[in-house]
């Protein structure tokens, strides 16, 4: 959700030099994700624990301003505040609370959503989705007239484009520490994010294939991956898998590019912006064939069922031993990349603040 906010605030600045915005964030270490120009002002207000800050010295705070328009970029809003709201609601996946591992601040976020988002989505002069699943999801879920919703992709950065420069990927390489080919998988704690399938189908790919890609995982301690493949006796897998820690935001292209495949088979998504980061990057996909990822791949990527290890490991076997398939999957996804870009994310959304300033 931060990613997307700050590419759309950018991509503002860039198309829309007449109307005044005030970007308003909690004041935090990274002070120069943004820069202020002629007609946008950032404001800093003091952090504190986000539902006190979103629900008393956010609307606090904008009651000052008198905005035309007030857009909650990441699912919640101020519940009291009595102005034009638009509200931008991602997925509904916290509402779902069969999803309830993950770290306590994941578990308390979950909670503060489930609680006000109904709520917000009820109280909004409109909301912004990120793909047509998240909107019938919305609508049927929370009971809002579709009129009221509006489909607004995000994009991919044009920083996700193929490269091979060899110093490049050298540098990258030492720095992470990983293999100078591999297949990639983005993870987390959130079992939505689908880490212990991807790695029981690891495990049968390493099985049938005596010279198996070594797997990287970034998104995920060593701590969690050692517990997840002990408690699964898959403990031998570990010599073939790499954690990269922490990747910075500039590497990310280099992380997907020296891949040779990204796994992607994830449980629900609202969006799946890494499918078209690493497509962009020209990198075969396996994702998965439900909630919005079979949407947003379109016809580039090969589709799983996410539930099934067996199904995620025989598409790796089929893309990794055909050459001939990687290249058309390498053409296709980058043309899909192209569909998504952050100045028609931009274009929709200042639409969408001019037909809501008559309100």
């Amino acid at each position: 959700m931060e990613v997307v906010a700050l590419e759309t605030i950018r991509a503002l600045q860039a198309l829309d030099t007449q109307n005044e915005y005030h970007i308003i964030a909690a004041d935090d270490q990274d002070k120069d994700a943004l820069q202020p120009t002629a007609n946008f002002t950032i404001h800093r207000l003091k952090p504190s624990l986000y539902p006190q800050w979103e629900q008393i010295t956010l609307p606090r705070f904008v009651k000052k301003l008198q905005p035309d328009v007030l857009h909650c970029t990441a699912n919640t809003a101020p519940l009291l505040y009595k102005g034009t709201l638009l509200v931008t609601i991602h997925d509904l996946i916290f509402m779902d609370k069969t999803d309830v591992a993950g770290s306590a601040y994941q578990r308390f976020g979950n909670l503060y959503r489930r609680w006000i988002v109904p709520a917000v989505a009820r109280k909004a002069t409109a909301i912004a989705t990120v793909s047509e699943y998240s909107k019938e999801e919305i609508c049927k879920r929370l009971r809002i007239n579709d009129n009221k919703v509006t489909v607004v992709y995000n994009g991919v950065s044009r920083v996700f484009k193929p490269t091979d420069e060899p110093s490049t990927r050298e540098a990258f390489r030492k720095k992470y520490a990983v293999p100078p080919e591999y297949i990639l998988h983005m993870g987390n704690t959130a079992p939505r994010k689908n880490t212990l399938n991807v790695c029981k189908a690891y495990h049968l790919y390493c099985q049938q294939q005596p010279n198996a890609l070594p797997l990287v995982i970034s998104g995920c301690s060593e701590t969690f991956i050692q517990e997840l493949l002990q408690q699964h006796q898959m403990q031998h897998l570990r010599e073939k898998i790499h954690i990269t820690g922490y990747i910075a935001a500039e590497d990310l292209p280099q992380l997907y590019g020296m891949s040779r495949l990204f796994l992607y088979p994830s449980l629900q998504e609202g969006f799946g912006l890494p499918v078209i980061e690493a497509m962009g990057c020209g990198v075969p996909v396996i994702t998965s064939n439900g909630s919005s990822l079979q949407e947003i791949s379109g016809q580039a990527a090969k589709l799983v069922d996410p539930e099934n290890p067996e199904s995620i490991a025989g598409a790796i076997r089929q893309v990794l031993e055909d050459e001939a398939l990687i290249k058309y999957m390498q053409t296709l996804g980058i043309m899909n990349a192209k569909r998504f870009s952050w100045n028609e994310t931009a274009v929709k959304t200042l639409a969408l603040y001019q037909s809501l300033q008559r309100f």
